[in-house]
C-alpha cells in the first residue's frame, strides 16, 4: 500500500540477520524495488527506524543526508565486515560504532539510508517534494489565472511554474548545476504551432517534461592521497 502512495516507510526488523538475509524482509523489498519503504536490521537497536526518522525528518528535503545520523538512548549494533557486506547486499541499513567500536571513544551512526530499490531515501524525499510542489503551483496557476490559453503565451506561463518550482528545488539541495545543465534542470515547453488541432480541442497540454541534475551527497572518502617532502 505504501509503495502507491507520497509516504515513506521507515521500518526496523529484527528478522533481517546480518548473517543469514535470505527470506529477510529486506529481501523482500530489494526484491520489489520498493522505493518508499526503508528497512533497518537490529539486534540491539531497538526503535532504531523511528530514533532515525524523528531527527532526519526535521530537515527540509535536500538539506541532510540520512546516512551518519546519530541518535540519542538507541545502542549500536556490532556487525563484522561480513555482515554488514550482507546487509549491504540486500539494501539494508543498520546502526552501528564507526569502526565496530575499536579505537576508543567512538560515535554510533546509522548507515545508509537506503531504501529497498537501492535508492537513497533523500533522493526519494527530493523526488517527492518536487512532485508536490509541481502540482500545487500548477494547480494555483489554474485557480488565479482567468485563462491559460492554449498558444505560446499560455505555455510560457505553464513553463515558467515549472522552472520557478524546479529553481527552489536547487536552492534547497534537491536539484544541482553542472556543465550539461547550468541552471540544474531544463525544461522542455514545445511552440504552440507544433500542437494538433485535435490536442488542443481536449484542452488537455501534454507536451510538458523537464529534466533534473541531482544534487547527491558525499557519504565517504576512498582513498584520501597525499605526498609529503620538502617542495
Amino acid at each position: 500500500y505504501i509503495e502507491t502512495q507520497p509516504n515513506i516507510f521507515v521500518v526496523a526488523d529484527p528478522n533481517t540477520s546480518a548473517d543469514n538475509t535470505a527470506g529477510s524482509f529486506a529481501l523482500y523489498c530489494q526484491s520489489k524495488s520498493y522505493n518508499n519503504t526503508m528497512v533497518t536490521a537490529y539486534t540491539l537497536a531497538t526503535h532504531i527506524d523511528a530514533a532515525v526518522a524523528s531527527v532526519n525528518l526535521t530537515y527540509p528535503p535536500g538539506s541532510k543526508n540520512w546516512a551518519y545520523t546519530q541518535v540519542a538512548s538507541v545502542p549500536a549494533d556490532n556487525y563484522t565486515d561480513t555482515e554488514i557486506a550482507n546487509l549491504n547486499a540486500v539494501n539494508c541499513n543498520y546502526y552501528v560504532a564507526l569502526g565496530n567500536g575499536t579505537g576508543g571513544n567512538v560515535p554510533n551512526v546509522f548507515f545508509k539510508g537506503i531504501v529497498g530499490s537501492g535508492q537513497y531515501i533523500d533522493t526519494i524525499l527530493g523526488r517527492d517534494w518536487i512532485k508536490f510542489n509541481l502540482q500545487q503551483n500548477l494547480l494555483n496557476l489554474f485557480l488565479t489565472t482567468p485563462i491559460v490559453n492554449y498558444d505560446d503565451h499560455g505555455l510560457s506561463m505553464i513553463g515558467n511554474v515549472v522552472s520557478n518550482t524546479l529553481a527552489q528545488a536547487v536552492a534547497m539541495g534537491i536539484l544541482a548545476p553542472s556543465t550539461a545543465m547550468p541552471l540544474g534542470f531544463v525544461v522542455n515547453i514545445p511552440p504552440a504551432s507544433t500542437i494538433s488541432a485535435d490536442q488542443k480541442r481536449t484542452r488537455v497540454f501534454t507536451a510538458c517534461s523537464w529534466s533534473g541534475n541531482l544534487a547527491g551527497a558525499i557519504d565517504g572518502l576512498v582513498p584520501v592521497t597525499g605526498t609529503l617532502g620538502f617542495f
